[in-house]
């Protein structure tokens, strides 16, 4: 008895190979379901751990930024200065100055919100920085802070002047 050999004639016309539109979409529809599933999954797991390890991640611009434009004593570990903030928000600020400093850097920052008697103090890390644009340009020069570990008074007192300044753009937006 010979073997014969099993010839799929819907294989061997390469006609047969291209997909049609239906079994195309529907190959995309099930890559796209399992890679979906696939970094959703990966994603939960690796902030899983993120979290379980004591790790933050980088926390960005919140939408709470608000105009602040107030003297800040900055203090160095070469001295201290006087410069102003632009904006503030409840994670950092961003101080308008010419002074050097390296991302990374720790600052001591002292200032006052409208409407405080006493001034803040608050230690705040160099994020960013932004060299002056061109001459005449919109945008001082200056460095985007992240509050470290601010005491529960001055995050309160952070918080309240956000809470008011959304409330007081809050009515203007309304009285218009």
């Amino acid at each position: 008895m010979a073997i014969m050999p099993v010839v799929n004639t819907e294989w061997s016309n390469p006609a047969a190979w291209e997909p049609t539109d239906g079994e195309l979409a529907r190959t995309l529809f099930l890559f796209a379901g399992w890679f979906g599933g696939t970094f959703a999954g990966a994603s939960a797991l690796a902030f899983g751990a993120i979290r379980l390890a004591g790790l933050r991640p980088e926390r960005r611009r919140r939408p709470e930024r608000r105009t602040l434009i107030t003297q800040v004593e900055v203090s160095t570990a070469g001295g201290s200065y006087q410069t102003s903030s632009e904006n503030i928000s409840r994670g950092g600020m961003f101080l308008t100055t010419e002074q050097s400093h390296a991302v990374g850097e720790r600052l001591r920052l002292q200032f006052r919100l409208p409407e405080l008697e006493t001034p803040l103090s608050i230690q705040a890390e160099v994020r960013w920085i932004r060299s002056s644009g061109p001459a005449g340009g919109e945008t001082p020069s200056g460095i985007g802070l992240l509050f470290m570990d601010p005491s529960a008074q001055v995050e309160t007192a952070i918080r309240r002047f956000l809470a008011k300044e959304i409330g007081r753009v809050a009515r203007n937006l309304a009285a218009r």
